[in-house]
């Protein structure tokens, strides 16, 4: 089982195997955000996201090359990434070659790419489900 502890920003950091993830509480979303980039945001390997309702998200600042973010929905509204959508700028913009919707719980692994100008998708999971105790 891993470790976590607060840092002084707030955020929380989480020895996953021999990975350090430093997750980044964001305060939730009232609408739908342009070139999202939440206080912490560079620092952040772990995004912990949600939305008073459901909301678009077109973009994600930092997206330096070789950078791996995860996103995760830890509300219960509908939060959508928005495949190149012109309303953030290029170099912050989600090339996934669809939109992306992520349900309670859901959540992608993105990176960061120069060659693409933005963010490329690695993983999804889906979310929901869940809840019985391992066996």
């Amino acid at each position: 089982m891993g470790r976590s502890y607060n840092t002084q920003s707030g955020g929380v950091q989480s020895f996953i195997g021999a990975e350090l993830l430093s997750a980044l509480p964001c305060a939730p979303l009232d609408a739908s955000v342009n070139n999202y980039d939440p206080p912490g945001n560079y620092e952040a390997s772990l995004l912990l996201v949600s939305a008073n309702g459901a909301v678009n998200i077109t973009g994600l600042k930092n997206a330096v090359d070789n950078r791996v973010v995860t996103i995760l929905n830890i509300g219960s509204q509908t939060i959508t990434l928005k495949n190149a959508s012109a309303s953030s700028s290029a170099a912050n913009r989600f090339r996934f070659g669809a939109d992306v919707t992520l349900a309670a719980g859901g959540s992608v692994q993105i990176m960061g790419s120069t060659a693409l100008t933005g963010w490329a998708l690695l993983n999804q999971s889906a979310g929901g489900g869940g809840g019985g105790a391992p066996t």
